[in-house]
């Protein structure tokens, strides 16, 4: 969490990460930098330690929490 917090200050500045929750991040993401936001927190997410099993993380999109748009991703 603190890499990307790190990263989206450096690199998408409008977008913030406002919750945690145990494995799950939510964030306010402007809509042009959503694509952008995806790369980064995936690419962070899935590659923070090294394992044997891969880590394997899902997305949702939306206006609000109720309205997301889950997208799993197999790697």
């Amino acid at each position: 969490m603190i890499r990307i917090d790190e990263e989206i200050r450096k690199r998408e500045p409008k977008s913030r990460m406002t919750l945690q929750v145990h494995d799950e991040l939510v964030f306010e993401v402007p809509e042009q930098a959503v694509e952008t936001m995806k790369v980064l927190v995936r690419d962070h997410m899935e590659n923070a330690h090294a394992l044997v099993v891969p880590l394997v993380m899902e997305i949702g999109v939306g206006l609000n929490w109720r309205d997301l748009d889950w997208r799993r991703t197999i790697p």
